[in-house]
């Protein structure tokens, strides 16, 4: 009886709101984490198709080397 005594409904509403307050921080915290490394995997996805293109640049000038030292071959032969 002593135990239901010290249980107040202002204690119990306490208790219950500490644990909604917990549980919100908590889900807070996850999703600053998840926001921030979604922010990060975006940056790098952006910098992969930035070297993509410089890359696929290089490609597309050395096959033109290419064919103008095919052309160079043939003009002393």
């Amino acid at each position: 009886m002593e135990e239901l005594e010290k249980m107040s409904i202002t204690s119990v509403f306490y208790k219950v709101l500490g644990s909604q307050d917990e549980q919100l921080e908590k889900e807070r915290q996850e999703y600053l984490t998840v926001s921030i490394k979604h922010k990060e995997l975006k940056k790098d996805i952006e910098i992969l198709e930035y070297e993509y293109k410089i890359i696929n640049s290089k490609v597309q000038e050395i096959g033109g080397l290419e064919t103008k030292i095919e052309q160079l071959k043939k003009q002393c032969l």
